[in-house]
């Protein structure tokens, strides 16, 4: 734009709509359409950034994992397990060295995504966002990863009274 020559001289014809629409609470299907590396505010701390979008069109959620993190490893420990379970559970060809970043778009998963930790913005309002939970790696249960309860045994043994 040449800058602000009133309202009614608006042209939004070369402009995409916004049609963001994020994933509710549930077990989804999900494509990576989307990959980047983001670097932190210190220079060092790098996170992987990935946009999954559901396979049906439903929306989209993005899961980003700590691979360096200078000042936590407890947190680049776990980035790094969400990462090798979205590299398995999408069926990458080679999850323990994945290579070029590109290799993930494209990868479809299962995931399960649950509510994040509610926080309180700059402006003091209380805020909870839906985020990825889970990535659900083929032949886990549903969205537990839990083995399926078999049934009870029986007890043939007598109570003494």
């Amino acid at each position: 734009m040449s800058g602000w020559n009133g309202f009614a001289n608006l042209d939004l014809s070369g402009v995409v709509p916004d049609d963001f629409a994020p994933l509710g609470v549930g077990e989804h299907e999900v494509r990576c359409t989307e990959v980047e590396i983001k670097t932190g505010q210190n220079g060092k701390d790098k996170r992987v950034l990935v946009t999954l979008a559901e396979t049906g069109g439903a929306g989209t959620i993005k899961a980003g994992f700590n691979i360096v993190h200078a000042t936590s490893k407890q947190a680049m420990e776990i980035g790094l397990r969400q990462l090798k379970s979205f590299l398995v559970a999408g069926g990458h060809p080679n999850p323990d060295q994945p290579g070029d970043i590109n290799s993930l778009k494209g990868l479809t998963c299962r995931v399960y995504v649950g509510m994040g930790k509610p926080y309180t913005d700059k402006e003091g309002q209380q805020k909870q966002f839906p985020e990825v939970k889970r990535f659900i790696i083929e032949g886990e249960g549903a969205t537990s990863g839990a083995p399926a309860p078999s049934a009870p045994k029986k007890i043939d043994d007598e109570i003494p009274f």
